[in-house]
Protein backbone atom coordinates (compact mmCIF):
# COMPACT_ATOMS: atom_id res chain seq x y z
CA UNK A 1 0.00 0.00 0.00
CA UNK A 2 2.76 2.55 1.16
CA UNK A 3 4.40 1.70 -2.06
CA UNK A 4 1.66 2.35 -4.26
CA UNK A 5 0.79 5.30 -2.70
CA UNK A 6 4.39 6.74 -3.18
CA UNK A 7 3.94 5.76 -6.74
CA UNK A 8 0.93 7.43 -7.32
CA UNK A 9 2.10 10.42 -5.28
CA UNK A 10 5.82 11.11 -5.88
CA UNK A 11 7.62 13.94 -3.70
CA UNK A 12 9.35 14.42 -6.47
CA UNK A 13 6.22 15.62 -8.73
CA UNK A 14 4.49 17.37 -5.96
CA UNK A 15 7.10 19.43 -4.62
CA UNK A 16 7.43 21.93 -7.41
CA UNK A 17 3.44 22.08 -6.77
CA UNK A 18 3.88 22.81 -2.93
CA UNK A 19 6.71 25.30 -3.41
CA UNK A 20 4.89 27.05 -6.20
CA UNK A 21 1.37 27.07 -3.74
CA UNK A 22 3.60 28.20 -0.73
CA UNK A 23 5.13 31.19 -3.31
CA UNK A 24 2.08 32.10 -4.03
CA UNK A 25 0.63 32.25 -0.92
CA UNK A 26 3.56 33.69 0.96
CA UNK A 27 3.23 36.41 -2.29
CA UNK A 28 -0.08 36.84 -1.25
CA UNK A 29 0.40 37.22 2.56
CA UNK A 30 2.94 39.74 2.19
CA UNK A 31 1.74 41.84 -0.73
CA UNK A 32 -1.47 41.29 -2.57
CA UNK A 33 -3.60 41.17 0.41
CA UNK A 34 -2.16 43.47 3.09
CA UNK A 35 -1.33 46.26 0.27
CA UNK A 36 -3.73 45.78 -2.77
CA UNK A 37 -7.01 43.33 -2.21
CA UNK A 38 -7.64 44.47 0.82
CA UNK A 39 -7.24 48.03 0.82
CA UNK A 40 -9.61 48.25 -2.70
CA UNK A 41 -12.12 45.79 -1.20
CA UNK A 42 -12.36 48.72 1.89
CA UNK A 43 -12.31 51.53 -0.03
CA UNK A 44 -14.13 50.15 -2.83
CA UNK A 45 -16.90 48.48 -1.27
CA UNK A 46 -17.09 47.53 2.32
CA UNK A 47 -16.77 51.04 3.89
CA UNK A 48 -18.69 52.69 1.45
CA UNK A 49 -21.66 50.02 1.74
CA UNK A 50 -21.45 50.29 5.91
CA UNK A 51 -21.81 53.77 5.28
CA UNK A 52 -24.89 53.82 3.45
CA UNK A 53 -25.96 51.16 5.92
CA UNK A 54 -25.57 53.84 8.68
CA UNK A 55 -26.83 56.19 7.17
CA UNK A 56 -29.94 54.85 6.81
CA UNK A 57 -30.10 53.55 9.96
CA UNK A 58 -29.61 56.90 11.54
CA UNK A 59 -32.36 58.26 9.56
CA UNK A 60 -34.90 55.29 9.93
CA UNK A 61 -34.09 56.41 13.73
CA UNK A 62 -34.61 59.92 13.37
CA UNK A 63 -37.70 59.22 11.71
CA UNK A 64 -39.17 56.78 14.40
CA UNK A 65 -38.11 58.63 17.40
CA UNK A 66 -39.95 62.15 15.27
CA UNK A 67 -43.08 60.39 14.85
CA UNK A 68 -42.80 58.75 18.69
CA UNK A 69 -42.59 62.19 19.95
CA UNK A 70 -46.05 63.28 17.19
CA UNK A 71 -47.98 60.35 18.33
CA UNK A 72 -47.48 61.56 21.89
CA UNK A 73 -48.17 65.51 22.00
CA UNK A 74 -51.20 63.74 20.35
CA UNK A 75 -52.17 61.98 23.27
CA UNK A 76 -51.19 64.85 25.22
CA UNK A 77 -53.69 67.10 23.59
CA UNK A 78 -56.45 64.54 23.48
CA UNK A 79 -55.83 64.74 27.49
CA UNK A 80 -55.57 67.77 27.92
CA UNK A 81 -58.63 68.34 25.84
CA UNK A 82 -60.76 65.00 27.88
CA UNK A 83 -59.40 66.89 31.32
CA UNK A 84 -61.32 69.87 30.27
CA UNK A 85 -64.12 68.43 29.08
CA UNK A 86 -64.84 66.06 32.01
CA UNK A 87 -64.33 69.31 34.13
CA UNK A 88 -67.08 71.01 32.41
CA UNK A 89 -69.31 68.09 32.77
CA UNK A 90 -68.43 67.91 36.40
CA UNK A 91 -69.40 71.52 37.06
CA UNK A 92 -72.76 70.80 34.94
CA UNK A 93 -73.17 68.09 37.11
CA UNK A 94 -72.87 70.01 40.66
CA UNK A 95 -75.30 72.54 39.21
CA UNK A 96 -78.06 70.65 38.61
CA UNK A 97 -77.77 68.65 41.78
CA UNK A 98 -77.65 71.80 43.66
CA UNK A 99 -81.03 73.34 41.76
CA UNK A 100 -82.52 69.71 41.68
CA UNK A 101 -82.39 70.51 45.38
CA UNK A 102 -84.94 72.88 45.22
CA UNK A 103 -87.33 70.81 43.23
CA UNK A 104 -89.78 72.43 40.58
CA UNK A 105 -88.50 75.73 41.64
CA UNK A 106 -85.21 75.03 41.58
CA UNK A 107 -85.28 73.77 38.11
CA UNK A 108 -87.50 76.75 36.98
CA UNK A 109 -84.40 79.08 38.12
CA UNK A 110 -81.92 76.88 36.02
CA UNK A 111 -83.99 77.20 33.03
CA UNK A 112 -84.30 80.60 32.93
CA UNK A 113 -80.39 81.58 33.79
CA UNK A 114 -79.00 78.16 32.03
CA UNK A 115 -77.06 80.24 29.72
CA UNK A 116 -75.82 82.72 32.32
CA UNK A 117 -74.54 79.90 34.77
CA UNK A 118 -73.51 77.85 31.71
CA UNK A 119 -71.17 81.10 30.83
CA UNK A 120 -70.16 80.83 34.75
CA UNK A 121 -69.28 77.11 34.46
CA UNK A 122 -67.41 78.03 30.72
CA UNK A 123 -64.91 80.72 32.37
CA UNK A 124 -64.45 78.59 35.80
CA UNK A 125 -63.16 75.94 33.37
CA UNK A 126 -60.91 78.51 30.86
CA UNK A 127 -59.69 79.83 34.44
CA UNK A 128 -58.23 76.12 35.05
CA UNK A 129 -56.95 75.34 31.40
CA UNK A 130 -53.79 77.07 31.79
CA UNK A 131 -53.44 74.52 34.94
CA UNK A 132 -54.02 71.73 32.32
CA UNK A 133 -51.79 73.19 29.68
CA UNK A 134 -48.89 73.19 32.35
CA UNK A 135 -49.15 70.03 33.57
CA UNK A 136 -49.16 68.86 29.63
CA UNK A 137 -46.38 70.77 28.90
CA UNK A 138 -44.26 69.33 31.99
CA UNK A 139 -45.79 66.15 30.69
CA UNK A 140 -43.91 66.52 27.52
CA UNK A 141 -40.64 68.11 29.01
CA UNK A 142 -40.52 64.77 30.97
CA UNK A 143 -40.96 62.55 27.95
CA UNK A 144 -38.45 64.51 25.96
CA UNK A 145 -36.25 64.20 28.96
CA UNK A 146 -36.99 60.62 29.50
CA UNK A 147 -35.94 59.80 25.80
CA UNK A 148 -32.63 61.71 25.97
CA UNK A 149 -31.45 59.69 28.87
CA UNK A 150 -32.06 56.56 26.07
CA UNK A 151 -30.13 58.32 23.18
CA UNK A 152 -27.32 59.13 25.51
CA UNK A 153 -26.96 55.45 26.67
CA UNK A 154 -26.77 54.54 23.53
CA UNK A 155 -24.47 56.70 22.75
CA UNK A 156 -22.29 55.90 25.56
CA UNK A 157 -22.08 52.35 23.76
CA UNK A 158 -20.93 53.97 20.77
CA UNK A 159 -16.87 54.03 20.38
CA UNK A 160 -17.35 56.24 17.15
CA UNK A 161 -19.63 59.44 16.55
CA UNK A 162 -18.74 59.69 12.93
CA UNK A 163 -19.80 56.92 10.60
CA UNK A 164 -16.87 56.97 8.96
CA UNK A 165 -14.50 56.33 11.82
CA UNK A 166 -16.76 53.45 12.95
CA UNK A 167 -17.17 51.61 9.45
CA UNK A 168 -13.40 51.95 9.18
CA UNK A 169 -12.95 50.39 12.14
CA UNK A 170 -15.97 48.30 11.56
CA UNK A 171 -13.97 46.93 8.50
CA UNK A 172 -10.54 46.58 9.82
CA UNK A 173 -11.72 44.14 12.68
CA UNK A 174 -13.10 42.56 10.03
CA UNK A 175 -10.21 41.91 7.48
CA UNK A 176 -6.90 41.66 10.31
CA UNK A 177 -5.79 38.21 10.17
CA UNK A 178 -3.60 38.47 7.75
CA UNK A 179 -3.25 34.83 7.50
CA UNK A 180 -6.94 34.18 6.85
CA UNK A 181 -6.99 37.33 3.98
CA UNK A 182 -4.00 35.53 2.31
CA UNK A 183 -5.98 32.11 2.11
CA UNK A 184 -8.98 34.27 0.67
CA UNK A 185 -6.76 36.32 -1.76
CA UNK A 186 -4.65 33.25 -2.70
CA UNK A 187 -7.57 31.14 -3.36
CA UNK A 188 -9.43 33.74 -5.67
CA UNK A 189 -11.71 34.28 -2.81
CA UNK A 190 -13.42 30.75 -3.00
CA UNK A 191 -12.32 30.72 1.03
CA UNK A 192 -13.90 33.62 2.59
CA UNK A 193 -12.87 34.14 6.01
CA UNK A 194 -15.77 34.19 9.35
CA UNK A 195 -15.50 37.49 9.88
CA UNK A 196 -15.25 38.82 6.07
CA UNK A 197 -18.94 36.92 5.65
CA UNK A 198 -20.44 38.44 8.99
CA UNK A 199 -19.50 41.72 7.48
CA UNK A 200 -21.40 40.99 4.68
CA UNK A 201 -24.23 40.32 6.54
CA UNK A 202 -24.24 43.40 8.62
CA UNK A 203 -22.53 42.16 11.76
CA UNK A 204 -20.91 44.77 14.06
CA UNK A 205 -17.82 44.01 15.90
CA UNK A 206 -19.10 46.04 19.03
CA UNK A 207 -15.73 44.37 21.34
CA UNK A 208 -13.29 46.47 18.68
CA UNK A 209 -15.94 49.54 17.49
CA UNK A 210 -18.59 49.83 20.32
CA UNK A 211 -22.27 50.11 19.00
CA UNK A 212 -22.61 51.46 15.63
CA UNK A 213 -23.69 55.19 15.64
CA UNK A 214 -27.59 55.53 14.35
CA UNK A 215 -28.33 57.60 17.07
Amino acid sequence: MTGSLKDFLPIEALAPLLGGLLLWFGFNYLVLAPNVITPRLTEKYYVPACIASVSAGRKAAAERLEKDEKEYVAKLNNWMVEQSAQLKARAGNALQKFFGMYGKEGQAYLQQHGNALGGLVEGGVNSVAPVILEQGQKALTDWRSGRQKEINAARGLQKHADPAAFCTCNVAAAMGDNVELALYTSSLRLLKPKKVRELENGHVFEVECGKAPVV
